[in-house]
């Protein structure tokens, strides 16, 4: 690259994995200069270089000074400051006293696009959002556009936070939308004209059209995929595109639009169905013991209910079956057992409910287990009837269908590992929904629980968790109520648009809309709104009932950073504390409404609100309603809201950081490791493909070596033509003297018998072996021929492997 080039990155929350897989990406001899804004606790030391340093070989410094920018150089921005670019010069500010997120991303943006107006020669600049919440970063990007900058945005599915990435792309101000190790791989290209191309779609759109050939696959299938991390579904719909000799996701789409059975196809292939019996066993040996000692504490003549996710062809709901009712019958218990076992895959669950297995599928089980558990018959091991009885198969998708409730053992092993981190995290609040306090929650081996989970860690090698028994029973179930179809609901039902949620019925959620005329929000002691009246929607322009996501994502900054601080300051004191006046216009007059708010701590209730936000309508004229007593504590207030807000703000962002900090070396691990879990899941599934294909070559063979072994018994004891013939007419082996063949002496093998020419009259021969008729097999003795040649024809028929073998003989008989 001759021309030199400056990168600014922008990132929050979840802007270390995303930095991570940028640095990996990028090329050991790129001559970029990078300047990392990544928001940072401002009181806390940083180890933010030290991470990036461990992903590339590039130079990483933490700017200490004034410095020119270095070609192959990452910038990495200190706490508590700001960066800014200024006539070719990367400069360190004092960051900002205004409440926000530092370093600032606005400001580096904003300082990038002043530079780039000025035209430095021989100089390009690329501005970057990568992952975070809120909207820093999305303020100047029209500025930097208009400047010339190169403003490329993370693709928010790729994303473990996409408050920003959406930010960014609603401001429709942008050139590019792409996954980060994809750009580090644009711009290790050396040619940002490159990113000018692909800006105009290449990435964008294939993720655009790989969108669509999942839609495709939901409307033709009803299995929704589009939640699969963009990594995973790449690379079974690639296999599939290999299978076909399709080069792109264009062609395989137009390949799908007129292929009907192509969806089904595409999901069978996105389903990835790999199973064992006690799939690692020793963490099948963690949860007997946490299993024994959940059922010693039933009541006896209860039910034990269990719910196996994903159980693709039953193997893991059996398993469970039969640790269970090990237990119970080993301790005298007095339980019953009933387990849900629930997958997407229709032709699983057929193979499920059969419950029929061969010797591979149970040579890792315990020879006891298999006596006490499995019959056997004509080379099938299939499950006992009083196991199968225990356990239910159903079509059921986790997160569209109702989830099960009053659940004791939720087994959900190596599904969450396809998803995104979004999915995950709605997924542990499903489980947590329908597990009883103290139930059991088993995981595979790449898989975790985020934080705030509601779960506590009973084995984490293992995955062995338990709902906490303080945890609330609907917390964390989505806070606008999931549009859970019936799980028996016909296609035509699953294709009708869902109904707007109904808010939760709660008595103290009645008696706030009646005390305060339905004019007020309900938060949560974590900011998270989990109600909005019916009144102050018109004014917020939100939905009605319950809303979920945090402030932040509702109510502009200012009125945000209010009403947390109070939400803090009423939670911790439990009193009832004013807040600034908000003014907004009214949606459908235009005028100007005044509103004041008052926080109140409210009672327990099921939704988890600790707080509620009043908004009663004032006027303008605040003096002339009698307001002017409240002015004072209003000003007051004010200016200590402003300092609560920043010292809230600072400990948020210090916890922050110092969890993404601590966390980080586990965060990649996790994501490696999930990825290499995928991948050997896929290398499984393969290689249980391979296996198949095989066993169909060994019985060939047995056929072959039967045919072998049939001929070489024939030729010992006959003089004349003989051949063994598959059912299509293809000699497998044969040898002819003369005798009856007219056009061949020797060895016959890999001929057809229609090549063959013959002394006599075979018609009948032909007739009864390839005829309309069909031959039952039966063995036919006849002399064919006329006084000069004849001879006797023997056929016989023998089943081996599930395919006919014929074995033909002509003798010829002597005149003398």
């Amino acid at each position: 690259m001759t021309e030199n080039t400056i990168v600014a990155i922008g990132a929050s929350a979840g802007g270390l994995e995303a930095l991570s897989e940028f640095m990996a990406a990028l090329s050991t001899d790129a001559t970029l200069s990078v300047i990392v804004a990544q928001h940072l606790a401002p009181h806390n030391s940083s180890v933010l270089t030290q991470l990036i340093s461990r992903q590339t070989s590039l130079q990483v410094h933490t700017l200490e000074a004034d410095v020119a920018p270095a070609p192959g150089t990452i910038y990495i921005t200190p706490p508590n400051s700001d960066v800014i670019l200024e006539n070719g010069v990367i400069r360190l500010l004092k960051a900002s006293e205004k409440v926000g997120p530092k370093p600032s991303i606005n400001r580096l943006f904003h300082s990038m696009a002043k530079e780039a107006e000025r035209g430095l020669p021989d100089t390009n600049y690329v501005a970057a959002v990568f992952s975070g919440t809120g909207t820093d970063g999305s303020e100047y990007l029209s500025e930097l556009r208009e400047a010339g900058v190169i403003v490329v945005v993370q693709d928010p599915e790729s994303a473990r936070y996409n408050g920003m990435p959406f930010a960014a792309i609603h401001k429709n101000q942008y050139d590019l939308v792409v996954t980060t190790d994809r750009f580090a791989e644009l711009l290790s290209m050396g040619d940002l004209s490159m990113l000018k191309e692909v800006g105009g779609g290449r990435d964008f759109r294939d993720s655009q059209v790989l969108r669509s050939i999942t839609d495709t696959v939901h409307q033709e299938t009803g299995v929704d995929f589009s939640d699969y991390k963009r990594s995973t579904t790449e690379r079974r719909v690639k296999r599939r595109m290999s299978a076909l000799g399709i080069k792109s996701y264009e062609d395989y789409f137009e390949f799908m639009s007129v292929n009907d059975e192509e969806p089904h196809a595409l999901q069978q292939e996105l389903l990835v169905p790999v199973t064992e019996f006690f799939r690692d066993y020793q963490a099948f040996e963690v949860l007997r013991k946490h299993l024994l000692a959940y059922l010693q504490q039933m009541d006896p003549g209860s039910t034990f209910r269990a719910w196996c996710v994903g159980c693709s062809s039953g193997q893991e709901a059996y398993s469970i079956a039969m640790l269970a009712s090990e237990l119970i019958d080993a301790n005298g218990m007095q339980l019953g057992v009933q387990i849900f076992a629930t997958d997407l895959d229709e032709k699983a669950l057929a193979d499920a409910r059969r419950a029929e297995y061969d010797v591979r599928e149970i040579s890792g089980i315990p020879s006891h287990v298999v006596n006490r558990c499995f019959v056997y018959r004509d080379g099938i091991y299939q499950v006992k009837d009083n196991l199968r009885d225990m356990v239910t198969f159903s079509k059921h998708g986790l997160g569209t269908d109702a989830p099960f409730s009053r659940i004791d053992l939720i087994s959900c092993r190596n599904l969450m590992i396809y998803y995104n981190a979004t999915s995950q995290a709605t997924f542990s609040r499903i489980f947590r929904y329908s597990l009883n306090r103290g139930g059991l929650l088993f995981l595979g081996q790449a898989e975790a629980l985020g934080e705030e989970s509601g779960f506590e860690t009973l084995d984490l090698r293992a995955k062995v968790f338990c709902r906490s028994m303080s945890a609330n029973y609907y917390s964390g179930l989505s806070m606008t109520l999931p549009n859970f179809r019936n799980p028996v609901a016909s296609d035509t039902a699953r294709k009708t648009p869902p109904k707007e949620a109904t808010p939760l019925a709660d008595p103290t959620l009645n008696l706030l809309n009646v005390l305060f005329q339905k004019s007020f929000i309900g938060i949560t002691d974590r900011r998270k709104l989990a109600y909005i009246s019916e009144k102050l929607r018109h004014i917020f322009k939100l939905r009605t009932g319950l809303v979920g996501g945090t402030i932040d994502d509702f109510f502009e900054s200012e009125i945000a950073d209010a009403m947390k601080a109070s939400v803090s300051s009423v939670s911790k004191q439990h009193v009832r504390m004013n807040i600034v006046p908000i003014e907004m216009p009214d949606p459908e007059t235009g005028e100007i409404r005044r509103y004041y708010t008052q926080a109140f701590s409210v009672p327990r209730n099921n939704l988890g609100i600790t707080v509620a936000i009043v908004f009663i309508e004032g006027h303008t004229d605040d003096a002339d309603v009698g307001l002017s007593d409240a002015h004072h504590e209003i000003i007051y207030l004010k200016e200590a809201l402003h300092n609560a807000v920043q010292e809230l703000e600072q400990a948020n962002e210090a916890l922050q950081l110092a969890n993404e900090e601590l966390q980080s070396s586990n965060e990649e691990l996790q994501s490696s490791n999930e990825e290499l879990q995928t991948t050997n899941e896929e290398l499984q599934s393969t290689n249980e493909e391979l296996l198949t294909v095989n066993d169909e070559v060994l019985a060939k063979s047995a056929i072959l070596n039967t045919a072998q072994q049939t001929l070489t018994a024939l030729r010992s004891v006959m003089s004349g033509d003989v051949m063994v013939l598959s059912q299509d007419g293809e000699i497998l082996f044969g040898q002819s003297t003369g005798c009856a063949i007219s056009n061949k002496t020797g060895a016959l093998d890999g001929l057809k018998f229609s090549d063959l020419r013959w002394t006599i009259d075979v018609g009948e021969v032909t007739n009864i072996l390839f005829g309309p008729a069909g031959w039952g097999g039966d063995a036919v003795n006849m002399v064919l021929g006329d006084d000069d040649n004849q001879c006797t024809v023997v056929l016989a028929a023998e089943k081996q492997s599930g395919s006919q073998l014929i074995s033909v003989s002509f003798t010829p008989i002597s005149n003398t």
